[in-house]
């Protein structure tokens, strides 16, 4: 698949289509792909999410029109997908750090967000081993989870404190972290990501299983399988390499949610460098 072509595609919709509704869910629909999928591809390579890019390229546009035309304030507010002209400000305030009132009446030219081209940056420096997984039972503590709130130094401490709850462990050095986009995902205003997270430990099965935890059954399939040699704390570096430099020079198309194991006491001690292994689920 062209992931490059795809993600320009949208962002010419996007522009082409600026004032209309537009949503992360119907530009994810129409590239083909699931929203939560579709949002891990467009903001390795765009650097923003959609709904973010959308927001930013709207309020750019409304400079435009409040420089060099008397249309109301409350019309572009409505034009560019805000509730309010109220809101309208506040985001413009928070973008270029003036009110579109004060904008327009001192004719103030602030630094807008242009659009973006995707390409891809960086060496392929990182090349994965494709290699067949059976099927894996994983038992664990789930929980919300938004990228740098602390609720994921959390959980795992939760996990810690339950280990010798959970039956039939196959390596109790070895934890499994994976993130579950189909369960009530949320793109938030500011541009942050809410998804349920798993940590948990690779069992047998999934006979027993404690109460106030949870089972996942990992299926059989093909992956991309990359080895992170850093702190398992770093690990969003390799995702970004792979969804924004990797995937796309690749035929591959992702099938399911990415996974990871790490080494216990690396993940305990973040100074400790061991190898992280991350499993991307694919086709051909």
């Amino acid at each position: 698949m062209d992931y490059l072509k795809t993600i320009n595609d949208s962002i010419t919709y996007i522009e082409e289509n600026i004032t209309s509704n537009l949503t992360p869910e119907d530009i994810a629909a129409r590239a083909g792909f699931s929203k939560f999928h579709y949002h891990r591809i467009f903001s390795a390579i765009i650097k923003f999410s959609v709904a973010t890019y959308i927001r930013k390229r709207r309020l750019s546009k409304s400079v435009q029109r409040l420089l060099d035309s008397n249309d109301k304030i409350i019309d572009m507010a409505f034009d560019y997908g805000f509730e309010s002209s109220e809101a309208f400000s506040r985001s413009f305030k928070k973008e270029f750090g003036i009110s579109p009132r004060l904008c327009r009446q001192n004719n103030i030219r602030v630094d807008l967000f242009e659009k973006i081209i995707p390409n891809i940056e960086g060496v392929l420096d990182m090349i994965p081993k494709l290699v067949h997984k059976e099927e894996m039972y994983l038992i664990g503590v789930e929980g919300r989870h938004i990228p740098g709130d602390g609720r994921l130094g959390e959980l795992w401490q939760d996990l810690f404190l339950k280990k010798e709850d959970i039956p039939n462990i196959i390596n109790p050095n070895f934890i499994v972290a994976y993130e579950d986009y189909s369960k009530d995902y949320i793109e938030n205003d500011d541009g942050s990501i809410e998804f349920t997270h798993l940590c948990a430990f690779e069992v047998e099965n999934l006979e027993k299983i404690p109460e106030g935890m949870v089972g996942k059954i990992i299926p059989r399939g093909e992956y991309a399988n990359f080895t992170h040699n850093d702190s398992a704390y770093k690990c969003k570096e390799t995702f970004d390499y792979i969804y924004s430099t990797w995937l796309p020079t690749t035929n591959l198309c992702v099938r399911s949610f990415d996974f990871y194991i790490c080494d216990y006491v690396t993940y305990e001690t973040p100074d400790i460098l061991s190898p992280t292994e991350i499993f991307l689920p694919i086709t051909q």
